[in-house]
Order: structure tokens, then sequence, then C-alpha cells
């Protein structure tokens, strides 16, 4: 099947990049030995939480899906104490933030979708419910849930009439969207493309990230600096541009620089720009310092 010729490929290619990348390397190592690692760390909670403890597997992408997915999981652990919660990323910008996260027993990377990797995984776990989180389209692992009868969930989902789903080959996509026992879209235009194509199995839930950010909204400490930044009488503007990425800023820094040179916008706008990359982040106060005339 040339899906699994394709996911063989990928982990090719990850170990080739392994050689000379960081987060390649940490996604290789972190898969690495996983079925006697991820058997042994689930026989340990089984101890502990007792054997007929159940076991819910959320699964998300990276940091940003997990944040759509947290509500839940507080939510879940909250309402259902007993259960054993398996959590798992694809990308190293995921688990190396979130490894320690406390509402989740067990933190790991999930397996490549091949057939072989999906049985086991799925097989190891024995999850009793799985939810995968907004963009997150598995097939060997969807199917396997499927065959097997667990309850299957896609939560935070967005689709647009551009995706496969919707062309006229996207059989293969399609079937995975059969896959799930029920699908939650955040919005109204989601909901509708689905039915239009005779998904039926589709509810309007809105995006779990809002429930995230009203919480830390709530819980958020005081902090100068992020004080320093508050609307003011002579300064009631605020521009935010989260998760940048360098080509996103060699656009949006121009624009901006011209937008504040003309009249009193410059006096009146606070400027705060998050990139995607923390590393990132000096090279940015470089090109605004530039880009603005700013100085050092």
């Amino acid at each position: 099947m040339l899906y699994d010729l394709f996911i063989h490929l990928l982990g090719f290619l990850f170990r080739i990049a392994s050689l000379f990348n960081a987060k390649a390397r940490l996604w290789v190592a972190g898969r690495r030995n996983w079925r006697a690692r991820y058997r042994s760390a689930l026989l340990k909670l089984a101890a502990e939480k007792g054997e007929q403890s159940r076991i819910l597997w959320v699964h998300a992408a990276s940091l940003g899906e997990f944040e759509q997915g947290r509500p839940l999981i507080a939510a879940f652990r909250t309402r259902y104490p007993r259960w054993r919660i398996v959590l798992t990323f694809f990308s190293p910008s995921g688990f190396e933030v979130r490894k320690n996260y406390a509402h989740a027993d067990l933190i790991c990377y999930l397996p490549a979708d091949t057939r072989r990797n999906a049985c086991d995984f799925v097989e190891i776990v024995r999850p009793d419910i799985a939810v995968f989180v907004k963009y997150e389209f598995w097939s060997n692992y969807l199917h396997t849930l499927k065959d097997r009868q667990v309850p299957t969930f896609l939560v935070s989902a967005l689709f647009r009439p551009e995706q496969p789903f919707f062309r006229w080959y996207g059989g293969f996509w399609r079937d995975m969207l059969d896959c799930f026992t029920q699908i939650f879209v955040q919005n109204t235009a989601s909901e509708s493309l689905l039915k239009a194509h005779g998904v039926s199995h589709v509810r309007r839930a809105g995006d779990t990230r809002v429930d995230r950010v009203l919480d830390i909204a709530a819980g958020a400490p005081e902090n100068a600096l992020v004080a320093s930044f508050a609307r003011t009488p002579e300064q009631p503007d605020i521009f935010v541009a989260g998760s940048t990425w360098e080509s996103d800023e060699s656009v949006l820094l121009p624009a901006l620089s011209l937008h504040f040179s003309s009249g009193t916008a410059a006096h009146t706008w606070k400027l705060i720009i998050a990139p995607h990359e923390p590393g990132h982040a000096e090279k940015t106060a470089r090109t605004v310092r530039q880009v603005f005339g700013f100085g050092e």
C-alpha cells in the first residue's frame, strides 16, 4: 500500500535528518525500543491503579494541539480519577515541553503509523476510549481502533473544502472519517461541510482552546513585564502576533513599520511578537530593531 510505503519513507527521512537536526534526533530517540518501554510503564501503572482501571488515550500532534486537548484531559481526570490516561505526541515540540504533565499517567511519542506499530501499540495500551485532537489522521491507528471496536473521537476539528476529504481522489481520507465514533468540530462551516458529504456523526462543540485561554487568564500570576504592556489611555491599542515564523515576520514587520510611521499610530500602539521557536526570539528582536529603527 502506498500509504505504508510513505510512512516507512517518513521514518527513514527522520533518521537521516537526525544526523544534523536536534528535533529529528529527539523524534528518533523517543521512539527507540518503544514496545518494551511502554509495556513496562503500563504494567507499573496497572500495579498502582489496579488491573481493572480503564484507559483513556489522547493523541496530540504537538504543543498547540495539546493545549486544545488539555481542558478535556483535566476535566476527565477530575470526573474519573481511577482511569489511567495515556498522552501521546507526534512532535518533540509537544513532548519535550509537556512530558511531565500532571494529569496524564503515561506521556510518550506515538510510534510511526505502520500496520505493525499500530496493532502493537493498541495491543499494549488497550485503550477503552481514544481521542485525537484537531488534525490527527493516522490511517493504521484509526482502522485498528475501529476493528477492535474502541470508541474513538476527534475533537476541536476544523474542515475546509480544499482538504483531500472532499476531493474526487479523497476516498482514502474519507475512510478515516468513518473510523471515528463522533467528530466534534469548532464551527458551523465544518459541521455543514461534513454533513454535505454524508458524514452524519458530527457535532459542533466549539474550540477547546478557548476554555484553556480562559483558564490561563483566570489563574495568571502578577507579572510586571506583562503588566507594562497593558492598555493605557495614552496607548489603548495592542497588536499581538503569536507563533510567528521568519517568513511571517518578513511580511508583517515592514507592514507594521509603514503603518506606525504615519500619523500618531507609533505612539498609540504596543506590539507583542511571540516567535514559534523560542530560539528565534533574539533574531526577531534584532529584526524589529532594524525595521523600526530602534537602538539597542
